[in-house]
């Protein structure tokens, strides 16, 4: 099944070179994932998906996913 997995610079949970290396790793041992690194976001990129302006950030990223990934 694919995956979109969608980091931010910022976030205090996965650096960059943290996420990278499980992304790497996944797709590696037959995962199938589109990786999107984003720029920072706000304080703590971690709380993109809930925080205000956050959808406006990843909505259109899951959007073009689930167009190209769903029959």
């Amino acid at each position: 099944m694919p995956s979109l997995w969608v980091y931010t610079a910022n976030d205090s949970f996965f650096g960059p070179s943290l996420a990278g290396a499980m992304h790497q790793n996944y797709v590696q041992t037959s995962g199938v994932a589109d990786f999107r690194a984003l720029p920072a976001f706000g304080q703590d990129g971690h709380g993109l998906f809930t925080a205000a302006g956050g959808p406006q950030v990843w909505g259109p990223l899951v959007e073009a996913f689930l167009a190209n990934t769903l029959p």
